[in-house]
């Protein structure tokens, strides 16, 4: 096979492959969802009470 064939081949590849991807990436993002993460995360009750060891540091 004569090599402008292949190249053309590897061009029209690259060309398919920009194309799709470019179709992939144009949807919209997807809408958040506010308190979809609820009570997924839980924070102590002493979270906020000083580390023992850092006292010097603070």
């Amino acid at each position: 096979m004569p090599l402008y064939v292949c190249l053309r081949k590897a061009v029209s590849d690259f060309i398919d492959f920009l194309k799709y991807k470019s179709e992939k990436t144009i949807q919209a993002p997807k809408m958040r969802i506010a308190g979809k993460a609820k009570e997924l995360i839980a924070i102590k009750e002493n979270f906020d009470d000083p580390v023992g060891g850092f006292q010097e540091y603070m």
